[in-house]
């Protein structure tokens, strides 16, 4: 398999690296948005001009399917990966036109299927019309599979399971455990500055904590648009008022997790299994998260956590109450716990060998290619 070309729209990292050291000859196509410099020199970057993350133009997804069929023929790719929505949906119609192997991997739905509505109709049309005859799908979560099952988007026979795109677990590590205790407890919300993010319910949730005299609120995060700054500046404003120390946004995540005692996070987005969380998990935090699809997939209510339910600020404050209120020696308990689900179900190694496995299973066997 190593002359094999393989292609990935919308990239993950550390399966680039892997594939490297296999010695794949390797593609990637992606939006110019900045992240492509992330990309090692020895990959083949091409900017998709089509791919618009957020854009509900027929026309312009009409011509990305024609955009990446060109690429994946031009460069007689035998393999494509795609990740996020649009790349799952309009690669793998690409990949068919092409007549190349394809496996899409579903990351998480997204605001869409929050709510009822004639898009998430015409989305769930376009999944069945892309998955039809894939060999596998695979899904971050069990919810998001059950949930393209029974609408018969894909059959049992196509699911396969990984959970979440993994966490390098050295670079995210706990304190140690020589460290000082401190006298004040941090907690952090990390994320997406998106309502569905939770931001809100953070902030709503802090405000009504009274006493805050042994603890100290912060928020990381940046816009999903970097041009969108009238949310960042409403965000700011409000964690004024609720004395919470607002950071920006940041690339150097493993750091600020590393000052931090408890992280909250409630979103209600339709994640496959957030990655901040993961990182939080590697860190050996506390966790305080919703009972949400994806989110319930890192915390065991009451041994390294606690779940509330989503939209709700105010079990979100209680939560908040309680983990300020335990002991540290329970935090600590917590946060080891978290450490121990990190290195069983999301070490990044594992992920990228079950990549590679259900690829070359794929490749190997012809008479699945169409």
């Amino acid at each position: 398999m190593a002359n094999t070309a393989w292609a990935i729209v919308n990239f993950r990292l550390e399966l680039i690296h892997a594939l490297i050291d296999a010695k794949y000859e390797l593609i990637v196509m992606a939006s110019n948005d900045g992240y492509e410099t992330k990309i090692p020199e020895k990959v083949h970057f091409i900017p998709l001009k089509n791919l618009k993350p957020t854009g509900k133009n027929p026309w312009t997804d009409y011509r990305l399917i024609s955009e990446i069929e060109h690429h994946l023929k031009s460069n007689r790719v035998d393999l494509l990966l795609t990740f996020t929505p649009k790349a799952n949906i309009y690669g793998c119609l690409s990949a068919r036109r092409a007549h190349t192997l394809c496996i899409p991997t579903v990351n998480g739905l997204g605001r869409v299927f929050n709510t009822e509505s004639i898009l998430k109709s015409i989305v769930l049309r376009l999944y069945k019309l892309a998955f039809n005859k894939l060999q596998i799908v695979i899904f971050q979560n069990q919810d998001d599979a059950d949930f393209f099952s029974q609408k018969g988007i894909v059959s049992k026979d196509q699911i396969h399971r990984i959970a979440g795109s993994g966490v390098n677990l050295s670079i995210f590590q706990p304190k140690a455990e020589d460290e000082p205790a401190k006298d004040t407890i941090i907690l952090t919300y990390a994320g997406r500055l998106l309502p569905e993010k939770g931001v809100f319910d953070y902030i709503k949730a802090v405000r009504r904590i009274a006493d805050r005299s042994n603890c100290k609120f912060q928020l990381v995060g940046r816009t999903a648009n970097h041009r969108n700054t009238r949310i960042e500046n409403e965000v700011s404003h409000l964690c004024q008022q609720a004395k919470i120390e607002y950071l920006g946004s940041t690339d150097r995540i493993a750091e600020y997790l590393r000052q931090v005692d408890v992280f909250v996070f409630p979103s209600y987005y339709r994640e496959g299994i957030p990655k901040v969380l993961l990182e939080a998990l590697a860190t050996g935090l506390p966790i305080i998260t919703t009972n949400s699809v994806g989110c319930k997939e890192t915390v065991e209510h009451g041994k390294n956590g606690w779940l509330v339910p989503p939209m709700d600020h105010h079990a979100l404050g209680d939560a908040i109450d309680q983990a300020i209120a335990a002991s540290a020696s329970s935090r600590k308990e917590f946060g080891q716990q978290s450490r121990k689900l990190a290195e069983m179900r999301f070490d990044v190694k594992d992920v990228v060998e079950r990549y590679m496995h259900l690829s070359q299973t794929i490749l190997t066997d012809s008479n699945k290619k169409y």
